[in-house]
């Protein structure tokens, strides 16, 4: 390792293979004076030398204008998850392994005319600083993700410490003989319980599993409640992560129970307030599987205001439409948790709850164009990897295919349709594009409607989802008209599998639509006239019913 060839430097940086994710290549002191001379005299044009912290924050501010962020992404600046693969249950400690746990992707940035290398002298560095400047990079799209140098005059070790702290999905190389190798970090974990559960609000799944409850502040006994606990919240929250939200409903009673046992025979406060806090959670969730309980939202609501917790009444509220419907003081309470995740640097969750906003407005006659389109447009050019970014899409096609501005609605609906989500969020985008379609004036070809419909069959949604699958079919059978064997096929697949009760209403689309419209969630408060807003309007014309998703996780 004494002499580095300046070949092996050139390729690290300039490979855009290495930058699939941010890298950082570490060098020491000896490294950097024999390997690294004739290489920036080549490439001097390209780098940005930082010598100390000051040079560091003003780098890091003009990264950070250049983005065109309000506010940096920051979500999971404060340790590191760099590669935390193949963990297991260990025991004494948080360290589970469970598949799609994760599988979080941070969003990506717009083009950012910026320097290829970053040279940066580690002994003159503040680590916090050096995480947020790292997590910028995130925010970059993958083929102009700078590089960066981080030498170390005391060796490398001084400057994995340093790293420790830093942003989460960063690649750390260090160079050998044969070239770049890359180096595994170990997750910082959290110092105590408040930090464990506010990482795990803002699903900082790295700190959170490598967290040992010997290191936090609890007794021996407490450390084992507290275990058990933590566990199942990281079990349940895999299950969401992957999809399969109504198996936890059985991880979430048990979990109620254990946390109301614990209270009840709590006698330290400070003890009491973590069981409180994840009281809350497991509230939020069981309102997220059942779509319903908003006993469960007021009570999490209440524990918030109580720890004085403001991400946690955040996360409470942005379910708010469990408890008051799509109304106008729903969206009151939105537009409060939207500020509260802006104000704490929750993009992605921001995000959520901004498109919970435009939801709420298509059961109202507020219309919100220029709203609309501007998060597609966000989300499509800024974070296009954010989960479930089809609904984002959709919805906002949804909003302008409601004001009838058919020439914006086509594109966004089309967005949707190579979009990411689970099998009935993708489904119902890919069927709305269709109805924007046909209400345009456009043929939909039985072929076409027989192809979703095959593709509906092999897509295992949840039962659960009765009503999303009956409005798809429903709507597929409205689209192919006069087909007869369509008919068939559908009336055949809904008796067999019998979402909801039909009796009688197999006979026609448009009463099985109206049908399934009276047995939505309470959600929506659909009347005995129909929906409100200017979705109701639309289903009472068109006797077609576009689906509209929010995020309630």
């Amino acid at each position: 390792m004494e002499n580095v060839a300046a070949a092996e430097i050139d390729d690290f940086v300039f490979n855009p293979i290495r930058r699939e994710r941010p890298s950082v290549l570490l060098l020491n002191n000896s490294q950097y004076r024999t390997g690294l001379t004739p290489f920036l005299k080549k490439n001097s044009p390209y780098k940005q030398s930082i010598t100390d912290n000051e040079s560091l924050l003003s780098n890091k501010n003009e990264i950070h204008r250049k983005i065109k962020y309000v506010h940096p992404f920051k979500k999971l600046a404060s340790y590191a998850n760099a590669v935390l693969e193949g963990l297991a249950i260990v025991e004494g400690g948080l360290s589970i392994g469970l598949s799609g746990l994760l599988n979080h992707q941070a969003p990506c940035a717009v083009d950012a005319d910026l320097p290829k290398l970053y040279l940066i002298d580690e002994d003159e560095i503040n680590p916090a600083d050096l995480s947020e400047f790292l997590s910028l990079f995130q925010q970059i799209e993958p083929d102009r993700q700078p590089t960066t140098i981080l030498i170390s005059k005391d060796g490398i070790e001084s400057a994995i410490d340093v790293l420790s702290v830093c942003g989460d999905n960063i690649s750390v190389h260090m160079l050998t003989g044969s070239g770049a190798r890359q180096i595994e970090l170990v997750g910082q974990p959290c110092s105590d319980a408040a930090q464990f559960i506010g990482m795990f609000l803002t699903e900082a799944d790295g700190a959170c599993i490598a967290t040992r409850l010997q290191d936090l502040e609890f007794s021996p006994d407490q450390q084992g409640d507290i275990l058990r606990s933590a566990t199942e919240m990281l079990r349940i929250q895999a299950l969401f992560r992957v999809g399969r939200k109504f198996e936890a409903s059985p991880l979430i009673a048990s979990l109620h129970s254990e946390l109301d046992r614990l209270r009840q025979e709590s006698t330290d406060e400070a003890f009491t307030r973590h069981l409180y806090a994840m009281k809350a959670m497991a509230n939020l969730w069981e309102a997220f599987v059942t779509e319903g309980n908003a006993a469960k939202i007021e009570n999490s609501i209440s524990i918030a205001h109580h720890l004085n917790d403001r991400l946690l009444l955040a996360h409470s509220l942005k379910l708010i439409t469990l408890l008051h419907g799509h109304t106008d003081i729903s969206r009151q309470f939105l537009q409060k948790s939207e500020q509260i995740f802006h104000e704490m640097g929750e993009l992605e969750h921001s995000l959520f709850v901004r498109n919970n906003i435009l939801v709420n407005s298509l059961y109202s006659e507020i219309s919100e164009i220029e709203s609309a389109e501007y998060l597609s447009d966000f989300v499509q050019e800024v974070s296009p990897y954010i989960r479930r970014s089809t609904t984002f899409h959709s919805n906002a096609g949804l909003s302008l295919l409601l004001s009838g501005n058919m020439k914006g609605a086509l594109p966004l609906f089309e967005r949707a349709t190579t979009g990411s989500g689970p099998a009935v969020n993708m489904m119902a985008s890919e069927v709305n594009y269709m109805i924007a379609r046909y209400i345009d004036g456009q043929i939909v070809s039985p072929e076409e409607v027989w192809q979703h419909i095959k593709r509906l069959e092999r897509s295992n949604i949840p039962k659960e989802f009765h009503y999303h699958q009956t409005c798809l079919y429903g709507n597929l059978w409205r689209l192919a008209g006069n087909d007869k064997d369509i008919a068939e096929e559908i009336k055949s697949v809904l008796r067999e599998k019998m979402f909801l009760d039909y009796g009688a209403y197999l006979d026609d689309p448009k009463r099985l639509l109206k049908f399934a419209v009276k047995n939505m969630s309470t959600v929506v408060r659909a009347k005995a006239e129909g929906l409100p807003g200017r979705l109701g309007r639309f289903i009472d014309e068109h006797d077609l019913v576009p689906a509209a998703h929010v995020f309630y996780r």
